[in-house]
């Protein structure tokens, strides 16, 4: 995403957001805007393989609903993808437009930010099936690192220790209060992406 024409949409509003930093590698980008928060995202280190896990984003926008959807019912299945550590695969259902949006435990804290899901036909392709719900998303650590060298400063909770696990309706709650939907204009889809 580049530094111009980027907005962020609430059911407070439009706000005009720009880039105070962004990280191609990892797919992060932080953006300023003067919308009113009401609440900051907890983020916490150490998910397990077969960890409960959920989304919150907006997918298929315009086709689907066009507030949030918050998706229980998947699970961490590895701390990798092959072998770059900077990824979480979960069984999470994802679709385009969850991309940016958190990966939450059961106590919703974000244990990753949703990047990618295996591509199908490309799996098809090279190796006649088709994956089912094969997600990544990038570890709280390197999004922790990214926020504090921009000078953000991440609520976190460092463990896995005391997860109290909530009605997953509070924890879809919890995420409204802290999500939101961006808008790029100027940019192709492409970049946007």
């Amino acid at each position: 995403m580049h530094k111009t024409h980027s907005s962020a949409i609430s059911t407070r509003g439009w706000y005009t957001a720009t880039s105070s930093g962004q990280d191609d590698k990892n797919d992060l980008v932080l953006l300023h805007t003067e919308m009113p928060n009401l609440s900051v995202a907890s983020f916490r280190f150490e998910p397990q393989i077969g960890e409960e896990v959920a989304t919150y984003g907006f997918p298929y926008f315009g086709i689907l609903s066009s507030n949030g959807i918050f998706t229980p019912g998947g699970y961490i299945n590895a701390l990798s993808m092959g072998d770059d550590t900077r990824f979480l695969q979960t069984s999470t259902p994802i679709q385009p437009g969850n991309s940016g949006g958190p990966l939450l435990d059961m106590s919703g804290r974000v244990v990753g930010v949703v990047v990618s899901q295996l591509n199908a036909i490309t799996m098809m392709q090279k190796h006649g099936s088709v994956p089912q719900n094969v997600n990544f998303a990038i570890q709280t650590p390197i999004v922790v690192n990214f926020l504090r060298e921009k000078g953000a400063r991440p609520n976190l909770e460092a463990s896995s220790a005391g997860i109290q696990n909530l009605p997953k309706l509070d924890i879809a709650k919890m995420a409204m209060k802290f999500t939101v939907q961006v808008y790029c204009q100027g940019v192709s889809p492409k970049t946007a992406e």
